[in-house]
């Protein structure tokens, strides 16, 4: 095979893998975005294309599970199927009033698009776990009746 035919096939493959990723833009390219859901509180989705999502909750102030305010939360996904991410979700937990910290609070968050991508149905289920405990170590033990769990609805910004 000489140079010019060597050529050839690399701009073939080049051009193949270029054409490839543009037909396949990926799930980070075709979620990102910021989200909104409205209800009896309201809730901001920001989803980032390079695997990383925020979330910030109405209630968030006023106290979540056992009645403790939280922080914003901050977290990474992985694409789990067609239109589908899974997300490890952390945030800090305070006590009320004293704002002495109560420990991290770990959720899974199952995330699923529509074909537009303009709606993300969000499952999400975790607990808090005291001080220096790891929210995702299999051994972790959560604080008593801490454990949460819902289903929102999020609809895309334009």
């Amino acid at each position: 095979m000489n140079g010019i035919q060597r050529f050839g096939i690399f701009v073939m493959v080049m051009t193949w893998i270029a054409f490839s990723s543009d037909a396949w833009a990926g799930l980070g390219q075709k979620s990102a975005g910021t989200y909104l859901a409205i209800g009896d509180s309201a809730w901001i989705l920001q989803i980032s294309q390079d695997g990383n999502l925020r979330h910030i909750f109405s209630k968030q102030f006023s106290g979540g599970v056992l009645h403790l305010p939280f922080s914003n939360s901050w977290g990474s996904w992985k694409e789990t199927g067609e239109r589908e991410m899974t997300a490890k979700m952390v945030n800090l937990t305070f006590k009320s009033g004293t704002r002495e910290f109560m420990g991290v609070a770990g959720a899974t968050w199952v995330i699923k698009f529509d074909e537009e991508f303009l709606t993300a149905n969000v499952t999400y289920k975790g607990a808090i776990f005291p001080p220096g405990v790891n929210p995702f170590d299999r051994n972790a033990r959560p604080l008593a009746e801490s454990a949460f769990e819902r289903t929102v609805v999020f609809h895309r910004i334009r």
